[in-house]
């Protein structure tokens, strides 16, 4: 099975390590992480030694990332952390594309000098890719033949932009590289037609091949001269100059004509257009002044008349009237035709210069509102991952930062998609809402939401998520929620008990429910009361001699537990039976005077045991009797919730009446 390498890649092989480049490790990895927007790949993984791993390294991966797909350009995609194994060592690697090949340096070594054929293919590759990257706004800065790669397809492909230059920085001291990606151009093609390395740092002066080589064309001398001259006012101010010249001179190799054109005094195509013109006037000249039958030839500086020799006298000179009439003709069209554009140019308002601001870093939404103000059009051009760039920033635009463009015209725009791989935020304890904008934010969307009963959280707060906080997964996974419906039901109480204190009432009691806030009597599955606060309940509606059964339920802010078990009891009729004295009072001493005795009231000592709702604050709890001397209030405190009330009273006369009140609503009314 093949070793795993986080959570992304798995290992093919392990390479060997290149004598040039900053990597301690080379591995061949492929892709195991899917996404409809990064299609399977095999990437090549160089790790990145302690001492370069700096910030400036960073930022030249950054850039090397940002670069636009390009065919001769060797994708650099991201900076990855592995903690190690047993057989790959733990550190920063360089993520990026695997491609089959050799290097131009190793190509150099085995069968240079190259023909100018091949050197000029390789050539203009390579200054397509330099340019490409220079409108990007991105240099090489160490540019060589180790830092070209040539497949066994015939590509060529350019890696490391900025990357190996800032590498090079941070470990050498003394040797500083010259970074002129134009001279590195120049010393290639020097390389390829001589097989003679050089050194950048080194190389003062121009070079010349025609020193190695007498027969170099023109064209192709004064290419590498004005590449890697020191003379700022004679070299190529620009890669896209050097990029027409090379192309030129392999156009005219390729159509067979002579590359005795040089690029050091005036550009090729006005080079050869003078030698054209010349030779045709040259070639007037003498047909002119040679008498009738002589060749036409040149003649060398010693004499030697070196002319092919061929009969003229059956062809004699004869004035090219049609030639003239058509260049009259093409004289008389052109001026029209200036004359036409610059009275139609005149007719429309030409739109102002806009010079195009650096939008690169910024979010997309900052970077339209710029456009606004700036008079140019934004256009999202693509999008890719990137460890470097937040999600939302632009990494690339075209046309490049500084350019001068049209009023209206469309600037192009590459956005981050963020890292491939991202870190799941925490989001437990979070309400839903909120847990939603968190992942939002980091780039993730928010899969299925199950919920569940939970005592110890409140309703709407997540108290579950996968993958798991802190998991690193690919960018836009779905997290997978669980939410809280708040306490579960409560269970039915138990331990329901009736009792008779005096006719025509009964008094119904049970234990209390944990996680209830309040409770429903029902009696003969008929709902009596609801919102009792305690666990006890007087039913005063009832018919004497008749029997009832009752019932409790529990409640809380999730429902309604079943009903309990239900407790029988018959109403006393009156003066058959006496009803046994409810568990919570003391009963009279049976030696009490009665009030038709003609005495005072006689005093009587009661218990009373009350418990305070268990739900929210502390509650105001008022015990009132109602008794032979009139009502009074014998008890007015604040109590915690879920306190048993337990107090001795004295009331006087037969008949005494407890209300009991809890934050002013009466919740209990007894009469002994």
């Amino acid at each position: 099975m093949a070793q795993p390498i986080n959570a992304q890649y798995e290992l093919i092989e392990s390479l060997p390590v290149p004598s040039a480049g900053f990597a301690r490790s080379v591995l061949k990895a492929r892709q195991t992480t899917v996404d409809a927007r990064v299609p399977p790949r095999v990437v090549l993984l160089r790790s990145v030694p302690p001492e370069i791993d700096q910030p400036a390294f960073r930022n030249a991966v950054g850039l090397s990332a940002s670069l636009p797909l390009h065919p001769h350009i060797l994708p650099v995609f991201s900076l990855m952390t592995y903690e190690g194994s047993s057989s790959i060592p733990a550190g920063v690697y360089v993520v990026s594309d695997f491609a089959r090949g050799i290097t131009l340096r190793e190509r150099i070594r085995r069968v240079a000098p190259f023909s100018l054929g091949v050197t000029l293919d390789i050539s203009v590759a390579v200054a397509q890719a330099v340019l490409t990257a220079h409108q990007t706004g991105v240099r090489h800065g160490n540019l060589s033949p180790d830092m070209v790669l040539l497949t066994p397809e015939g590509q060529v492909k350019v890696s490391d932009f900025a990357v190996d230059r800032a590498a090079h920085d941070l470990v050498s001291q003394t040797d500083v590289l010259y970074d002129d990606d134009v001279r590195s151009i120049g010393l290639l093609v020097y390389e390829m037609l001589t097989g003679a390395a050089t050194s950048p740092s080194a190389l003062h002066g121009e070079l010349s091949l025609q020193t190695k080589n007498p027969d170099t064309p023109a064209a192709i001398e004064g290419i590498v001269r004005k590449a890697t001259s020191d003379n700022f006012e004679t070299t190529y101010a620009t890669i896209s100059k050097l990029l027409s010249d090379l192309q030129a001179a392999r156009d005219d190799l390729r159509a067979g004509r002579p590359l005795q054109w040089t690029p050091l005094s005036v550009a090729p195509h006005v080079q050869r257009t003078s030698e054209l013109a010349q030779a045709a006037r040259d070639i007037t000249a003498e047909q002119k002044h040679s008498p009738q039958g002589a060749s036409v030839g040149t003649v060398d500086e010693e004499g030697n008349d070196d002319r092919e020799y061929g009969r003229l006298d059956s062809e004699p000179e004869r004035p090219n009237i049609l030639g003239r009439v058509i260049l009259g003709l093409s004289i008389v069209l052109v001026a029209g035709f200036v004359v036409a554009s610059v009275y139609v140019a005149s007719l429309f308002n030409t739109p102002a210069d806009v010079l195009v601001p650096n939008l690169i870093g910024k979010q997309l939404a900052d970077a339209q509102a710029i456009s606004e103000v700036s008079k140019f059009t934004i256009v999202v051009a693509g999008h890719n991952f990137s460890d470097t760039w937040p999600i939302g920033e632009i990494y690339q635009m075209t046309p490049a930062p500084g350019r001068s463009i049209k009023s209206g015209k469309d600037v192009d725009v590459y956005v981050s998609d963020g890292p491939m791989l991202a870190t799941v935020p925490d989001v437990r304890q979070m309400t839903q809402k909120k847990a939603l904008s968190v992942l939002q934010q980091a780039g993730f969307t928010i899969g299925t939401v199950a919920t569940t009963f939970s005592d110890s959280d409140d309703k709407g707060i997540v108290i579950d998520q996968q993958p798991e906080a802190a998991a690193r997964v690919p960018h836009q996974s779905a997290v997978n929620l669980t939410v809280s419906k708040g306490p579960s039901p409560p269970n039915a109480p138990t331990g329901v008990t009736t009792s008779i204190t005096i006719p025509g009432e009964i008094d119904i009691s049970w234990d209390d429910v944990d996680n209830a806030s309040e409770y429903n009597v029902y009696r003969d599955g008929v709902k009596i009361a609801s919102g009792v606060p305690q666990a006890s309940y007087s039913d005063e509606n009832v018919t004497s001699g008749n029997t009832y059964a009752y019932s409790v339920s529990a409640v809380n802010g999730n429902g309604e537990s079943p009903q309990s078990q239900s407790s029988s009891i018959t109403d006393t009729v009156p003066g058959t039976n006496t009803p046994a004295p409810p568990p919570d009072v003391t009963p009279p001493p049976p030696s009490s005077p009665t009030p038709d005795s003609g005495q005072s009231p006689r005093r009587r000592q009661f218990d009373i045991r009350f418990k305070v709702p268990s739900s929210g604050k502390r509650h105001n709890v008022q015990v009132e009797v109602e008794d032979a001397t009139g009502t009074n209030i014998v008890y007015d405190e604040d109590r915690d919730p879920g306190d048993t009330l337990d107090e001795n009273i004295s009331a006087f006369g037969n008949k005494v009446v407890f209300l009991i009140f809890i934050d002013g609503k009466l919740a209990k009314q007894e009469t002994k």
